[in-house]
């Protein structure tokens, strides 16, 4: 079985070859890249991979990403028709550059963990569906075998989940279901409250998605910056915990090697590298593979960059691609 092994870079790092290029040095099959809602950036963006020295990578382009915001922080949710043109747009770019050649896969993810996105799309599933939907249908009038990813619901809780179940019976069967899989403060091997085992949560991801493709892991991962975490009677006490660099590579690889196990065709890391160097309880920075230094450049790289190509090797018998995997 082939399994493709992908990353993340940074918001900022989407349109930087170099970061691309790291991507490559490192062993990963391809990028995850959240595609921006500037026009002339997401045309840089998606024009990257039409280069020579990108040929290699495949590509998930994310459309209307950070939490399906009109912007990323703030703002009101985007509208269902305004995500689909987004994505009508992304569509057209690839198309333009030629970036869906033949033996490469490119796919589209419509939005990021909707389950907690702001305005209707938290509390409705269907309305989330809608803008799946709407944006399938505007992306294959472009490329018609795309293949369409609805976004990755936040985790695999028992809720998380109810949700994904409720948006899956508005879409049609050959939306590929995505996923997101995060516990930080335990080792990998520790499941969420809901389950007995990790391989409980990833059985009950699968019962869930019957009668779609397989699911995809568009991202996860583990960090090692410091996690507060709740001890004692009732949860009254307060503790700091941190993974070391190995630990975190293990975890990783306890990841990778679970989605390889039960046929799941993708496992994405989150991130490329860490935020900027300051509040060590910054979670969100410390997912990476490489530091960042002061001034925002990349720095020294960390344990788990070093073992993607061992994982590779593990795991896919090398190089893998999407079409070998048939899909």
């Amino acid at each position: 079985m082939k399994f493709f092994i992908c990353a993340e870079p940074g918001i900022k790092d989407t349109i930087r070859r170099h970061m691309l290029t790291k991507i490559k040095e490192w062993g990963y099959h391809g990028t995850r890249t959240d595609v921006s809602r500037e026009p002339e950036i997401a045309r840089i963006q998606i024009r990257r991979y039409s280069r020579r020295e990108m040929e290699s990578l495949d590509v998930i382009f994310l459309i209307a990403g950070g939490k399906m915001r009109l912007d990323r922080e703030t703002g009101p949710a985007l509208e269902p028709l305004h995500i689909a043109t987004l994505a009508r747009r992304a569509a057209e770019f690839v198309k333009e550059f030629e970036v869906m050649r033949p033996g490469r896969f490119v796919g589209f993810e419509i939005g990021n963990e909707p389950d907690l996105a702001v305005d209707f799309y938290r509390k409705r599933p269907e309305k989330f569906a809608e803008a799946v939907t709407l944006s399938a249908s505007a992306i294959r009038n472009v490329i018609p075998d795309a293949n369409i990813i609805s976004g990755g619901i936040s985790n695999l809780h028992k809720d998380r989940l109810r949700y994904l179940s409720e948006a899956l019976r508005g879409l049609s069967k050959d939306i590929i279901p995505g996923f997101h899989r995060y516990k930080t403060e335990t080792r990998a091997n520790v499941p969420l409250p809901d389950y007995g085992t990790r391989e409980e949560e990833i059985g009950e991801l699968l019962r869930v998605t019957r009668g779609h493709p397989l699911p995809f892991h568009t991202e996860g991962g583990n960090h090692d910056r410091i996690q507060r975490v709740r001890t004692g009677l009732f949860g009254t006490g307060r503790k700091d915990v941190q993974k070391t660099e190995v630990q975190v590579a293990a975890d990783n690889e306890f990841d990778v090697e679970l989605f390889y196990s039960f046929g799941l065709p993708v496992f994405t890391k989150y991130r490329i590298r860490d935020g900027l160097p300051g509040d060590p309880y910054d979670t969100e920075g410390g997912f990476g593979d490489m530091f960042t230094n002061e001034d925002g450049s990349p720095g020294r790289d960390k344990i788990s960059a070093t073992r993607v190509k061992e994982w590779g090797k593990k795991f896919s018998s090398g190089k893998s691609s999407f079409t070998e995997a048939g899909l």
